[in-house]
């Protein structure tokens, strides 16, 4: 009668050293298959561990960790047949949290979130792949939302708006493909409108208006061509009477500047002629 061998562990531990005999990896391999199986170590020379996994079949599978050079967790995450999956979390040298994001089987995908280095939340997104998609809010570290923003794909697609930590709208931008277009305004903190015109292909281009802190009485006015002051501007004072009136070319001073006292000086190209 023939008797069964009995079955053999295949399994061993390997250590890799650096030159000095100090350990440098540390891992299980299947002596049947010559594959990786089992956990993972990774140390920095002078003996602080600098990365544990675990392997199944020579493919990264389960938990993994990163730690800095000076001791502390700096990354973690879990892979699923060598693609990483789920959340995973960056961390400062100090230990706090630093950002999340969420993998689908290698694909980044899902809510990516990053803190200040006090640890409050300062920016919530969507990302697919390395495009933040969908609505984008960023926080001021009391909580209060500081912006928030629509990406297509990466880019800015749609209003962006940005907010006084109070909840006072500061101004409001239009953006196709990533560029401002169309109209635009902006509020001092106490809500009254600051300024008002629009952009053309991410320049200011044509009339735009400023206002003095009660958001009614103008205080400059004038067009802008191709981002730069163009032709003839006018300044007022708070209490709406004229200050001065000036010429641009090219965005430089070049003309007559009137003031409201009569005086009249002549500049050419931004400097004035004497």
């Amino acid at each position: 009668m023939l008797t069964p061998l009995r079955a053999q562990t295949a399994a061993s531990t390997d250590t890799v050293r650096y030159p000095d005999g100090s350990v440098k990896e540390v891992f299980q391999v299947d002596r049947l298959t010559g594959m990786r199986n089992g956990p993972y170590k990774y140390f920095y020379p002078g003996g602080v561990l600098g990365q544990e996994a675990v392997y199944v079949n020579d493919t990264l599978n389960g938990p993994f960790a990163m730690y800095y050079q000076e001791g502390g967790i700096r990354l973690r995450c879990t892979f699923q047949k060598g693609l990483r999956h789920g959340l995973m979390y960056f961390y400062g040298d100090s230990g706090q949290l630093l950002e999340t994001l969420v993998f689908a089987y290698g694909q980044i995908f899902g809510e990516n979130v990053r803190y200040y280095s006090t640890g409050e939340v300062n920016i919530v997104a969507n990302r697919i792949g390395d495009h933040w998609q969908g609505i984008s809010k960023i926080y001021y570290k009391s909580g209060r939302l500081q912006a928030e923003v629509n990406y297509v794909d990466g880019k800015k697609s749609g209003a962006m708006t940005t907010y006084f930590e109070d909840g006072t709208v500061m101004n409001v931008s239009q953006f196709v493909d990533d560029v401002r277009q169309g109209e635009y305004f902006a509020n001092y903190s106490n809500g009254a409108l600051a300024e008002r015109g629009s952009y053309v292909d991410g320049q200011r281009q044509g009339i735009w208006t400023s206002y003095h802190p009660d958001g009614k009485t103008v205080y400059t006015t004038g067009r802008y061509l191709d981002g730069n002051y163009s032709g003839l501007w006018h300044i007022y004072n708070p209490d709406g009477s004229l200050r001065q009136t000036s010429v641009f070319q090219n965005g430089m001073e070049h003309g007559p500047v009137t003031y409201a006292n009569g005086r009249k000086v002549l500049y050419f190209m931004g400097s004035p002629v004497f």
